[in-house]
């Protein structure tokens, strides 16, 4: 029996070969689509590829101007901070000074000084200031009397001065 006539004359084999035959043909055309998909594939996987290096450059170029902006803001805080720290050392001394004034007042208020004490205290001060005045008997120029005529002028404007303290006293 030759080939054909056992194809022929048996059904089952010659299904087999249909199927095989078919199997052959499928797996050729899916052979052929796999490596179609395979090569559309690799140009999709390039342009990711790509498209994601790029964008890791962007990250990066992203990430550098972050990092800058933040070296320059925390420089400007550091200068904020330094401006504010010295705002606040002015503020305490001020804020100090405004207490040893206050306390100041409030002695002044219940140690008031009174009006007599103050008043001799003036007329004190005002009898320290006078000049003591060299009177020749004869200047021997217009130079030297008009010096001792100016200092007297100064000791009686002087003199003036506490009588009045005193005409306040009584």
């Amino acid at each position: 029996m030759s080939f054909e006539d056992n194809i022929s004359h048996n059904p089952i084999k010659w299904l087999l070969g249909s199927v095989i035959a078919t199997a052959m043909t499928v797996s050729t055309g899916m052979f052929f689509l796999m490596q179609y998909i395979n090569s559309t594939n690799n140009e999709t996987l390039k342009n990711r590829i790509e498209h994601f290096s790029q964008m890791e450059i962007e990250k990066e170029s992203v990430i550098n101007k972050l990092n800058n902006e933040n070296q320059i803001l925390k420089s400007a805080i550091e200068n904020k901070k330094i401006v504010l720290d010295e705002i606040n050392k002015k503020y305490n001394l001020l804020e100090s000074d405004y207490e040893r004034l206050k306390n100041e007042k409030t002695k002044l208020i219940k140690n008031a000084p009174s009006k007599n004490s103050s008043i001799l205290t003036r007329i004190k001060e005002l009898e320290s200031q006078k000049k003591k005045c060299s009177a020749w008997v004869h200047p021997s120029s217009i130079s030297e009397q008009e010096k001792i005529d100016s200092c007297n002028q100064y000791n009686l404007d002087i003199d003036k001065q506490i009588n009045d303290f005193y005409k306040s006293l009584q």
